[in-house]
């Protein structure tokens, strides 16, 4: 049988990513990374398991989908951490 991993607890509400120094900025596209790879492994993992037992789905087309999109996600949001980070570090007043 298929388990969902435990829930989380809902993230605190985050300052607008406007209002982040660059500091809090690259934790939170840290956070956001990790979380993103997170699901991404479950995803996987259910869709090896699936294909392990001969089934396949609608929903495994869609999953698979998602995967492509997600990882350019985690690709976009490492760079924002990166240019963030060059960002403040050359700032004058770092």
């Amino acid at each position: 049988m298929h388990h969902l991993p435990p829930v989380q607890p809902t993230p605190p509400a985050r300052k607008p990513l406007a209002e982040m120094t660059p500091f809090e900025l690259c934790v939170w596209f840290d956070m956001q990374i990790v979380e993103l790879d997170t699901f991404c492994h479950f995803v996987q993992g259910d869709l090896l398991r699936r294909m392990q037992r001969g089934q396949r789905t609608a929903t495994d087309d869609r999953y698979e989908q998602f995967l492509a999109q997600a990882a350019d996600l985690q690709a976009g949001l490492e760079e924002l951490r990166q240019a963030t980070e060059q960002a403040a570090l050359e700032e004058p007043n770092a």
